[in-house]
């Protein structure tokens, strides 16, 4: 019974992290992003964190850049040669794809920076937020 506890308390812990998150990063995209209602995804992958979902995320950017109805944004990038030789810097240079230099698209102060997200737009307007 104890275990089912605390198995509650993290899932509910991390869930209000979550949502706390979720609304700044949309905020953050709101404020930054122009002509949202050209994309009906934006997927941010960062440049570090958690490995696995991290290359999770550049096989489906690999799968995905040319659609676009997809924006790709690129952030917390630890070296861009690096990341052209993961993902090609032919793809990098895509229309739907943004290198975010100044790393406006990663929040310092959340634990779930190091995770890629998918942002859902609808309208110009972000309607839901997932993990990757």
């Amino acid at each position: 019974m104890k275990a089912i506890s605390i198995i509650f308390a993290l899932f509910t812990g991390f869930s209000c992290g979550q949502n706390n998150y979720q609304k700044e990063i949309t905020n953050v995209v709101m404020e930054n992003l122009n002509n949202l209602e050209l994309y009906d995804q934006i997927t941010i992958i960062p440049g570090s964190g958690c490995g696995g979902c991290i290359s999770g995320a550049e096989r489906f950017f690999l799968e995905n850049v040319e659609n676009k109805n997809i924006l790709f944004i690129f952030t917390d990038i630890v070296s861009e040669k690096k990341l052209k030789l993961t993902v090609g810097d032919v793809n990098l240079e895509k229309s739907n794809v943004l290198i975010d230099q100044k790393n406006q698209f990663y929040i310092k102060n959340f634990e779930e920076k190091i995770y890629p997200f998918k942002l859902y737009v609808n309208k110009g307007k972000v309607t839901s937020v997932d993990i990757f």
